[in-house]
């Protein structure tokens, strides 16, 4: 039954290179004298797959062939960047790539693009930086609603803040488009007597980086966890735990603790707590989204909007669990090259940590945490 979908697969992508032969012909070199031709390698697949016991395992090879063959063809048309692309650079090209006239994945479905276009969420532009930002929160003594004591108090026309959002502990977090805007802001709310009695306000800080243990059991107990992290990390007090979430099997999960840069250090070095009998691995934990169908950075696999995946060991556009190459190649660093010109390394899987992509963003989640 494998074998027959294998067969069906092959001939409808031989019908869908046979289609587009017009067009992609130019760009390979003379069919009628290189064996390894877009016509050549399509008439061997054919005769591969029309026998009465198909050789799959050589139209796969051919197959192999021909893809190499026009991403050869794809990349000579690339005009090199003389001076070699560095990870901080990478943004930008990203920002270039969506300049670049792109084909919807309807197109990249019917065959008529090796590459789709680039992935959206690659293409943005560099985030702005946040707006000031104050927080706001009920004193101990006061259980009104703050929104209301605003509106009592402050006309928000007077102030024309760019966003406000609530907060745990029954908070507001307003911004403002100026700091001279959060001062003002600031001021009334001193100088008021009912305010200043019944609001306390923070200026937001950035939080501590954290750390995760690695397929605690189940069973296992959170004062069993501190008490192993206190001793072990040298701590004097135990740990704010961020979250938890399933484990590589369904009787382990994972801990997320928030810890000081101080913390870190101990845990680079010492990679491993022992709970009861086992020994766990420790590391840095590093908060960013990841899509795991088409691989770009920013946005999860349930927000993905791409119809086509995006093998994250091959680049090509097959789920992981369906790949059967034996060699690396990142999807993300490819498309950059071919839609930038840049020249990032891509023998490496996507999720590979030294990947400059992977690297951007652990670069731009440590900016937002206090390693001080």
């Amino acid at each position: 039954m494998q074998d027959f979908e294998e067969e069906e697969d092959l001939e409808i992508l031989y019908s869908r290179l046979k289609g587009n032969s017009k067009c992609n012909s130019q760009d390979l070199l003379s069919e009628e004298e290189d064996p390894d031709s877009f016509h050549a390698l399509a008439e061997r697949i054919r005769v591969a797959l029309s026998v009465s016991n198909p050789d799959i395992n050589k139209a796969l090879s051919l197959l192999d062939t021909l893809q190499a063959n026009y991403l050869a063809a794809e990349i000579s048309k690339v005009t090199p960047v003389p001076v070699k692309q560095s990870s901080q650079q990478i943004t930008k090209n990203l920002y270039n790539m969506n300049q670049l006239s792109t084909t919807s994945d309807h197109q990249a479905a019917t065959g008529n693009h090796i590459f789709p276009p680039p992935n959206q969420s690659n293409s943005i532009p560099p985030e702005p930086a946040p707006n000031p930002t104050i927080l706001l929160y009920p004193t101990t003594d006061s259980t009104s609603n703050l929104s209301e004591i605003l509106n009592e108090a402050l006309s928000p026309r007077d102030y024309n803040p760019t966003n406000i959002k609530p907060l745990r502990g029954n908070g507001l977090a307003i911004s403002f488009q100026t700091s001279s805007q959060i001062k003002q802001f600031q001021s009334k709310l001193k100088e008021n007597s009912n305010l200043k009695s019944t609001i306390t306000i923070k200026l937001p800080t950035k939080r501590s980086p954290s750390f995760i243990l690695y397929n605690v059991p189940n069973p296992t107990k959170e004062e069993d966890i501190q008490e192993a992290l206190k001793s072990q990390l040298n701590l004097k007090n135990p740990l704010n735990l961020r979250f938890k979430f399933k484990g590589n099997t369904t009787s382990t999960t994972n801990w997320v603790f928030e810890a000081t840069s101080q913390t870190l250090n101990i845990i680079q070095q010492i990679q491993k707590i022992q709970i009861g009998w086992s020994m766990l691995k420790i590391s840095e934990f590093f908060h960013f989204k990841k899509c795991n169908f088409c691989q770009a950075f920013g946005h999860t696999t349930k927000d993905c909007h791409r119809q086509i995946p995006s093998c994250s060991r091959c680049a090509d556009h097959h789920l992981i669990t369906d790949c059967q190459s034996q060699s690396y190649c990142c999807i993300n660093c490819l498309e950059s090259n071919i839609f930038t010109g840049s020249e990032l390394p891509t023998f490496h899987s996507a999720k590979d940590r030294s990947c400059p992509f992977f690297q951007d963003a652990i670069n731009k989640y440590r900016a937002t945490r206090d390693y001080s």
